[in-house]
């Protein structure tokens, strides 16, 4: 009756560990993808990084060679651009 009675708890605890190596195997699979995942979006963000690093070395370039011009055409822009956003703004409400 003893020897029933281990060889029954034996068997739970087998149970029990399998369902664990289980888990553990898919929380290592999940962790592994996540892991690609972070590492995909780090080589995105260094691709974006230097793109803007050119196109401010570009912007610098173009800056530094067209005078004042430039700025006083970009300020003009930006402050039309508000003034057409407000307007949309103010005529929805």
């Amino acid at each position: 009756m003893l020897e029933g009675q281990c060889d029954e708890l034996v068997s739970q605890l087998d149970q029990k560990v399998k369902l664990l190596k289980s888990g553990a195997r898919e929380v290592g699979e999940m962790i592994q993808e996540d892991v690609k995942n972070l590492n995909d979006i780090e080589k995105d963000y260094d691709n974006v990084s230097g793109f803007l690093q050119q196109t401010m070395g570009k912007f610098d370039k173009m800056m530094a060679k067209g005078g004042h011009k430039h700025m006083c055409y970009l300020a003009c822009f930006v402050f039309v651009i508000l003034i057409i956003l407000y307007l949309l703004v103010k005529s929805r409400y």
